[in-house]
């Protein structure tokens, strides 16, 4: 379960992490999600990073500049993660979600 320590270090490493384009550049659905999650993106998708609360890189998956990608998200437990997404410019843009 995460505790309010937890969300105040997530923010840290949200800041932290990558360069942070500041308007969004791919959404997610749902969110929260347990199983698996949508992205869509208008530039295509590259490379999806997803972290986990301690900083660390949980999945790192390539994809060939697609639009949309479904994420299987099944193996992750329960917290809250960061979606770091690079598209085919090297632009990053990075959202919180919650794994139920």
């Amino acid at each position: 379960p995460s505790t309010l320590g937890d969300m105040k270090m997530m923010d840290e490493i949200y800041e932290s992490v990558h360069q942070v384009i500041s308007e969004q550049k791919f959404r997610m659905h749902p969110n929260p999600a347990s199983e698996s999650m949508q992205l869509i993106s208008n530039t295509g998708i590259s490379n999806i990073k997803v972290i986990n609360i301690t900083g660390q890189t949980v999945m790192d998956i390539q994809v060939n500049n697609e639009r949309l990608v479904t994420l299987d998200i099944n193996e992750l437990s329960s917290s809250v993660y960061l979606v770091t997404v690079r598209d085919r410019h090297n632009n990053y843009s990075t959202q919180k979600f919650i794994k139920k």
